[in-house]
């Protein structure tokens, strides 16, 4: 199993859920390698469904969404799909001034909403 410097990985009703573990994805070397681990992380596992959880992040830039946007490519490059959740308002503020949050990319309050927004598109 790889060792990850900025993502903690588990799994919730068999679901793979990853954590970011920094506060603030403003720095470019640190969203670069956040990116870089995500991505190995995905071409590695090749999930059906991936939760990325934002429990503990306060702040990100423009560049981080766009790693949530390659993020998303992958997974659907696996024909997979990806939710993103437990965002603070000013986080997913940023996806939603952007026009993302419920078109590109499916925001979700939590992980176990998330997880039960698989379930619903069945």
């Amino acid at each position: 199993m790889a060792i990850y410097k900025n993502i903690r990985t588990s799994a919730s009703e068999g679901v793979p859920v990853v954590f970011l573990t920094s506060s603030k994805f403003i720095d470019r070397e640190l969203i670069q390698q956040t990116q870089q681990e995500l991505i190995a992380f995905i071409q590695s596992s090749k999930p059906a469904r991936l939760v990325i959880n934002f429990k503990d992040v306060e702040a990100i830039s423009s560049e981080f969404i766009t790693t949530m946007l390659r993020c998303s490519d992958y997974v659907q490059s696996e024909n997979g799909e990806l939710r993103l959740c437990n965002m603070t308002p000013m986080v997913r503020m940023a996806f939603q001034v952007t026009n993302l949050d419920g078109t590109l990319l499916h925001i979700m309050d939590s992980t176990p909403k998330a997880i039960l927004s698989f379930k619903q598109k069945k």
